[in-house]
């Protein structure tokens, strides 16, 4: 047996069986015998002609167990297959899918567009699909996003002229560039009782905030979302403009419950032993509303206290005239037992819209308007992170 020692492969042979193959030296000399390669198992000599065929086949042969291996090994991390060169078209479905993904990213999660340019976020896609290339920031912001921007209207236009009644939440804010914007989002019941609410727009206002100007910025709105203006509960904040606004149409208005309670606490933290210091005073009482004096109108029972009777006060229901039909059921439903505050009025409602049917329905108008403007404001704290230089 040849007792000379086995040299391994020369680099430029880089398949993996080559592990287990090398070449003696010629006698004599330090350069590599090619014309035979030897196996570093049973060191037996193999005719080489520049290929792996027959040391492949020493292996199957005389090496089964080593076959199996090299088969089930994947390629080496150095080594990129044609694939990792072969770019995915625009318009394929997989490259059609990942854009969408993006554009959803940026929409859900209120991302700028810049996001797209971001090192870690380009590195993250390339990692998970090499062969996409990402759109520029332009298409995001001229293309993709305003056409998931329009699919999404549809759907939700056609959502809210379903509803039974829509009530819109509106608030006004000022960006780190002093820009003005007004949002408007809307709550609505679904045909299952479920209290749904939707972000219809924020968009920069650029005209002054006068009773006018917030007035027809209301019709707008109405108008773009196909709603019926005189059908529309808003609430607002107590701002002079908001409340002469609604009161130059006499739209249906409810003021902020969170706003008026902070106005009343600050009032309340203003008096000093008993006594009110005027000027404090004037400041407060120029955001709520003034009445004029005169003799005090005749209390009728809110709707409220009308639809819900004796869960919240011991009043006597002043019946108007109606049929007998509506009469047996509010009779009907003032004799059934009051909610727990733990328990949901909708799903209540959902169970017995059967037996009320009238009242069911004036639940859904009712039931639907919110008690504040926060949703609205809501949407500014987050925008305070993405209305900025990006």
């Amino acid at each position: 047996m040849d007792e000379r020692e086995i040299q391994p492969a020369p680099s430029s042979l880089k398949a993996k069986v080559w592990r287990h193959f090398g070449f003696y030296r010629m006698p004599g000399s330090t350069a590599l015998d090619m014309t035979h390669t030897v196996c570093k198992l049973c060191k037996t000599k193999t005719k080489y002609f520049s290929s792996t065929t027959n040391v492949r086949a020493h292996i199957t042969r005389h090496h089964p167990e080593l076959s199996d291996t090299e088969q089930s090994q994947p390629p080496a991390a150095d080594q990129r297959t044609l694939q990792c060169f072969t770019k995915l078209p625009a318009n394929s479905e997989r490259a059609k899918k990942i854009t969408r993904s993006i554009v959803c990213f940026i929409a859900k999660d209120l991302r700028p567009y810049s996001v797209v340019e971001n090192e870690g976020f380009v590195c993250m896609l390339q990692t998970a699909e090499p062969r996409y290339a990402i759109p520029s920031r332009k298409f995001f912001t001229e293309t993709a996003v305003p056409q998931l921007y329009s699919e999404t209207k549809r759907k939700v236009a056609s959502t809210l002229t379903e509803t039974t009644r829509v009530a819109l939440t509106c608030d006004a804010w000022t960006s780190r560039a002093t820009k003005s914007f007004v949002t408007f989002t809307a709550h609505y019941i679904t045909d299952t009782w479920v209290l749904e609410s939707r972000v219809l727009q924020t968009r920069v206002m650029h005209e002054s905030h006068t009773a006018v100007n917030v007035n027809a910025m209301f019709h707008s709105v109405a108008n773009e979302w196909e709603l019926t203006v005189s059908d529309l509960v808003i609430v607002t904040d107590n701002a002079a403009n908001m409340l002469a606004a609604a009161q130059i149409d006499n739209l249906a208005h409810i003021t902020c419950f969170a706003h008026t309670l902070n106005l009343a606490a600050q009032r309340a933290l203003k008096l000093t032993h008993g006594r009110q210091v005027n000027s404090e005073e004037a400041e407060v009482e120029s955001e709520t509303p003034q009445q004029e004096e005169g003799p005090a109108p005749k209390r009728r029972p809110s709707a409220l206290v009308t639809l819900l009777g004796k869960t919240f006060t011991e009043v006597s229901v002043v019946r108007r005239s109606a049929s007998s039909r509506a009469e047996e059921e509010l009779k009907k439903y003032l004799e059934t037992p009051p909610l727990s505050l733990s328990e949901n009025p909708l799903s209540w409602w959902r169970t017995h819209q059967t037996a009320f049917p009238l009242l069911a329905g004036l639940a859904k108008r009712y039931l639907c308007i919110p008690g504040t403007s926060v949703a609205a404001e809501r949407v500014f704290s987050t925008a305070g992170d993405i209305v900025t230089a990006q």
